[in-house]
């Protein structure tokens, strides 16, 4: 039932990868993803989240279609629910 809900989500989510990028997806791009200095050195807006800068500066390295620069932001959360797949409970709930 997990890996079914786990792909369903998946597929939801892969739906609108190639869609036009939107408002803060360009302002990330032009303000924060010149370089991996920009990244983390330009601490001057909300909107830059410095490992999602640094994903997209990397990204940009290889493509520049909207699905390719959205794919590292897509793969890392994804990646991330398997370790925690075993856990049951909050740290430092009883």
């Amino acid at each position: 039932m997990l890996v079914a809900l786990f792909a369903l989500a998946l597929v939801v989510r892969l739906a609108g990868i190639d869609r036009s990028p939107w408002y803060d997806e360009l302002f990330t791009l032009v303000s924060f993803a010149g370089s991996p200095g920009d990244a983390f050195g330009k601490q001057v807006a909300a909107n830059n989240h410095p490992l999602a800068s640094l994903l997209a500066w990397l990204a940009g390295r290889f493509t520049a279609s909207a699905s390719g620069l959205r794919l590292p932001p897509f793969i890392v959360p994804e990646a991330g629910r398997f370790p925690s797949r075993g856990r049951r409970s909050c740290p430092g709930r009883r």
